[in-house]
């Protein structure tokens, strides 16, 4: 290859390497500015639920859950004060395969952009199973 062609893709790739790079930037930038933005709606839900006086589980205990599939949790003892309550969780829904008669679906505290990108971690997941012949939908 001649040296002028070398030095022109070259040129082309580092061009498309810095395109590239700015891209991915600003798509992590809005990202974050999206988290944000539902942590404050989180927020403004959750508070108007404990104004109407409702017992209302908040994501940071369930973030204090420890344990393994082997030895099962241990819950943070704000947790533990309800057991056997009526809570609410507030948190939005993921379903795994249908929109509609939904069954079975993911509780995040925030929604998810991408399956991909932005995995929650798993203290932030919860597995929400409704009773038999009980369905919901988005």
């Amino acid at each position: 290859m001649k040296r002028r062609t070398k030095r022109d893709l070259t040129i082309f790739f580092g061009a498309l390497v810095i395109i590239a790079v700015v891209a991915f930037m600003n798509s992590q930038v809005g990202r974050m500015g999206n988290r944000e933005d539902f942590e404050k709606l989180l927020l403004e839900l959750e508070s108007k639920e404990l104004e109407k006086g409702d017992l209302l589980l908040q994501w940071e205990y369930m973030r204090e859950t420890k344990g393994s599939l082997r030895g099962g949790g241990r819950y943070a003892e704000e947790v533990l004060a309800h057991d056997g309550d009526f809570i609410n969780l507030i948190g939005f829904m993921t379903p795994a395969e249908e929109f509609r008669n939904v069954a079975e679906f993911l509780l995040l505290p925030i929604p998810l952009e991408c399956y991909f990108c932005s995995m929650p971690p798993p203290r932030d997941v919860m597995l929400i199973q409704m009773e038999e012949g009980e369905t919901t939908h988005i």
